[in-house]
C-alpha cells in the first residue's frame, strides 16, 4: 500500500494511487483485493460519468425530481423516491435512458464523477432515508427535498458545488415546499 490513500466509502475502504482506486476491502478486514472486480468493474474508456438533476412533468402537480448518473448520451442509473408523501420508497432504476421518456422536462448537469465519486452517488442515494409522515397533514417532504437532502450530503463530500444548494432551492415547484418555505419566512424574516 505503499504510496496510497486509503479512504472510506460506506462499509468498504479503497486504496487510491493518483486519485485511482486499486484496492478495496470492507472495514474491519486485513485482506486487500484488486478493485476491478465483477462487482466493482473498472471504466473502459476514460469519459466521465455525468451527474444530473432530471424533472418530470407530472399531471396537475410539481415535477418529479430524480437524480441520473451515465455516461454522455448513454443509458445511466436513476436514483430516486416515489410513492404517497406519507409513505415514499426508494425507487433506483439501472439502465434507463431519462432523456427519451415522454415525461422528461429538462437536465441539469451538478458534476463531472470518475467511478469513486459515482459511487458515492450511489451509497448517499441509499443513506438517505425515503420520506415519510404519519398523515398528510404532517407530510414535510417530497421527492424534490430528499433531492435536496441528497445533494447536500455530496456537496458535503467535495462531490457537488456549493451553488447547487440555492440553485436546487430556487427549482423547487412543489407547492408543499414553497408553502413551508414562505411559513419560516414569516416566522423568521431573516431566512432567504
Amino acid at each position: 500500500m505503499d504510496n496510497c490513500t486509503i479512504k472510506r466509502i460506506g462499509l468498504r475502504e479503497l486504496a487510491l494511487k493518483d486519485n485511482t482506486p486499486i484496492y478495496t476491502r470492507k472495514l474491519g478486514s486485513q485482506t486487500w483485493e484488486p478493485y476491478a472486480t465483477s462487482d466493482h468493474p473498472q471504466p473502459t474508456d476514460t469519459r466521465p460519468l455525468l451527474l444530473g438533476l432530471v424533472r418530470e412533468f407530472q399531471p396537475n402537480e410539481a415535477h418529479h425530481w430524480s437524480l441520473f448518473v451515465a455516461e454522455e448520451g448513454k443509458n445511466g442509473t436513476l436514483y430516486q423516491v416515489t410513492g404517497d408523501h406519507t409513505y415514499m420508497v426508494h425507487d433506483h432504476k439501472k439502465d434507463v435512458n431519462m432523456l427519451c421518456l415522454n415525461s422528461f422536462a429538462d437536465i441539469h448537469q451538478l458534476a463531472e464523477l470518475d467511478v469513486l465519486k459515482a459511487q458515492m452517488v450511489e451509497y448517499w442515494a441509499n443513506q438517505e432515508p425515503a420520506s415519510r409522515a404519519e398523515s398528510q397533514a404532517q407530510v414535510r417532504d417530497t421527492c424534490q427535498s430528499w433531492i435536496i437532502r441528497v445533494v447536500r450530503r455530496l456537496i458535503a463530500e467535495g462531490i457537488v458545488e456549493w451553488r447547487w444548494d440555492r440553485a436546487l432551492k430556487d427549482l423547487i415547484d412543489s407547492p408543499l415546499l414553497l408553502r413551508l418555505r414562505e411559513r419560516e419566512r414569516r416566522l423568521s424574516p431573516s431566512v432567504v
